[in-house]
């Protein structure tokens, strides 16, 4: 996207309304996949243009050491704990319901439900 695009883009989702748990610098979405579904579900209008992070521990520790990169993760409209190790750590900072939420599950969950509700998919090279 280029700073134009950038620009023009207005977030439709209120991030604050997302639990977080900040994990080496990356706010991490204190979630689960009950939760993310939901989420989705709820705001798919809303989340045309945007993007999720699927992130790793070793995304995290890329971002710690490097700041533009960790700009990418926390400019997402969530960060979603695909790694077992942040979503323990996010329970034992309190996030009870923290439960680690992987990209290849999530996505098919949700080409699950895309076949129930009727969603279309499509990408952009």
């Amino acid at each position: 996207m280029s700073g134009a695009d950038r620009e023009l883009f207005k977030r439709k989702i209120d991030k604050s309304k997302i639990p977080t748990c900040t994990i080496l610098e990356v706010d991490i979405a204190a979630i689960n996949m009950k939760w993310l579904l939901n989420f989705t579900e709820k705001n798919l209008q809303k989340l045309q243009g945007d993007y999720i992070s699927v992130v790793n521990v070793y995304c995290c520790m890329s971002s710690f050491e490097d700041p533009e990169y960790c700009k990418v993760q926390n400019n997402a409209v969530l960060a979603i704990p695909d790694g077992g190790p942040l979503s323990t750590v996010g329970r034992k900072r309190g996030y009870k319901k923290m439960e680690r939420t992987t990209g290849p599950s999530y996505m098919e969950e949700i080409l699950q439900m895309s076949v129930e509700r009727e969603w279309s998919h499509w990408m952009a090279c």
